[in-house]
């Protein structure tokens, strides 16, 4: 049974929620970001390098060979992650998707540096200003797109609560905010345009429709490869008044003309990948993970992924629990969406957990799970409104209640996140408990941190961590091997150390 909803009496402006979730986000910019503008390493680091690199390389230095890192190694070295080929050149390991995303804005910050005074080699304020800038742009039109579907099929409350839970109660804050630069608020924005296209598409085909369609869904490979199975979507959205078998007929016989030229836009987007790597690389395909990362589709960590202490999604996310029951809601009063929706939790679940590096490294929560919340919020939402049913004051308060108990639980993670409570990839059950309600790490903490172990982990064994406190000497060759690594610091002890010999002796 399909249940459709049109706007209620008590119609709640979306424009006004939406004008709050910027601000939301602006003040977290704010927060999180002004102090970083004043070092290059700042929002431009981690994988964002390895994205980033292709606009500064074409537009700046006007050489996608990247050869000019070799006249100044030192110079390049931080802002240039690429590996040589065999002919010479300079490859990179990630697709162009999120430089394409980056684009118009670092075009706009180009044009400011320029004008501006800042120099504009493509990594001073206004560049890393232009990334912000971009993801809030993103991230608002994803929300913008996700109201416009959910409206279709559930109330204004719903959704009013969804759009609140996903942004506010998950990671898609952190990777909106602190790590802005990162895939995943991007391929939040592409995955639910790529979701609300095929809706509209079989509302009312048509030969524009199903080329964008094939523009967006290269773009979603470009920005992250395995993003491509969202695809099951295509053939599953909307399958309550016809079978599956129809559906394929419908691509595949009747309408084959959709189906050509999705081809064409899918063709033509992705066109500028497979060019790059044949002037780059020789070969029309370059796997830069190839020997580095892979996964173990016989060895899924299905409960590591979701449960985990070190990274467990759920746990982590709890709000994503709704997703479960939501399920349920979504077969009994939406089928049309169930198919899908159902389609695409198995599948992110499945290739999260078979990833050698189930946690995905360093981050707040897991990350990989973080480009799909707008699908999974079909399912939350359909389990609110199951909730809600006739709306009255004592559900809205319920409901409300939980609502601010999912968002105050996640902001306060973020928090410990930022200030080193909750470890970046080494937390174990017993960090996990002695952080709960501490916002400040405090020294045992460090005694249960038991960073994975990567080497295994290609292998695709996986211990259970076992915490071993150290000794007072093990202690002082952990922090000895933390010093040596960072000479500023060796050097700033020593200097002190001097001047208060100094200072002695004259006493």
């Amino acid at each position: 049974m399909q249940m459709v909803y049109k706007n209620s009496k008590m119609n709640i402006s979306f424009n006004k929620i939406l004008a709050a979730i910027i601000i939301v986000v602006g003040l977290c910019f704010n927060i999180y970001f002004l102090k970083d503008f004043k070092y290059e390493s700042g929002i431009i680091e981690s994988d964002v390098i390895n994205y980033y690199a292709f606009l500064p390389g074409l537009i700046i230095e006007n050489d996608l060979t990247f050869k000019f890192i070799e006249d100044n190694p030192s110079k390049y070295s931080t802002r240039y992650w690429m590996f040589k080929t065999e002919n010479g050149n300079y490859v990179s390991k990630v697709t162009l998707g999120m430089s394409m995303m980056y684009a118009p804005f670092f075009l706009g910050s180009h044009i400011v540096a320029i004008t501006g005074g800042f120099e504009s080699d493509g990594f001073s304020v206004p560049y890393r200003v232009g990334i912000l800038l971009g993801t809030l742009f993103y991230v608002f039109f994803g929300i913008y797109l996700l109201i416009k579907l959910m409206r279709k099929f559930f109330n204004e409350i719903v959704i009013s609560f969804v759009v609140l839970l996903v942004f506010l109660a998950t990671n898609l804050f952190y990777y909106t905010t602190r790590e802005a630069g990162m895939s995943h608020a991007y391929s939040f924005f592409v995955i639910i345009l790529f979701v609300y296209l095929v809706d509209r598409f079989y509302n009312k085909p048509s030969l524009v429709r199903s080329l964008f369609l094939g523009i967006v869904f290269a773009l979603i490979l470009l920005i992250r490869p395995t993003n491509g199975i969202v695809g099951v979507i295509l053939p599953l959205w909307n399958l309550s008044n016809e079978g599956f078998n129809n559906r394929v007929v419908f691509w595949f016989c009747k309408q084959k003309k959709f189906l050509i030229v999705f081809l064409i836009g899918f063709l033509l987007a992705i066109s500028p990948q497979i060019l790059y790597w044949k002037i780059i690389t020789g070969n029309f395909f370059y796997n830069g993970y190839s020997g580095e990362a892979h996964f173990h589709f016989l060895n899924p960590q299905v409960i590591n992924s979701l449960f985990s202490f070190r990274k467990g999604w759920f746990l982590y996310t709890p709000v994503m629990l709704f997703i479960i029951p939501g399920l349920f809601f979504l077969y009994r009063n939406f089928r049309n969406l169930f198919w899908a929706v159902l389609a695409m939790f198995v599948l992110s679940v499945y290739l999260n957990s078979a990833w050698w590096l189930w946690w995905f490294g360093a981050g707040y929560g897991n990350r990989g799970y973080v480009d799909f919340y707008g699908v999974y919020a079909l399912a939350i939402a359909a389990f609110l409104q199951w909730f809600i049913g006739k709306v009255n004051p004592g559900k809205i308060i319920v409901i409300s209640g939980l609502v601010i108990i999912f968002i105050c639980h996640n902001l306060f993670q973020v928090a410990q996140y930022m200030h080193g409570s909750l470890h970046m990839s080494g937390m174990t059950k017993e960090a996990y408990l002695f952080s709960l309600g501490k916002l400040y790490p405090k020294p045992p903490l460090y005694e249960f941190i038991v960073e994975p172990d990567k080497a295994l982990a290609a292998k695709g064994i996986y211990p259970k961590p076992i915490v071993k406190r150290k000794t007072e000497e093990e202690w002082v060759k952990f922090y000895e091997g933390i010093l040596m690594k960072n000479q500023d610091i060796v050097k700033m002890i020593e200097l002190k150390a001097n001047k208060r010999e100094f200072l002695l002796i004259r006493c």
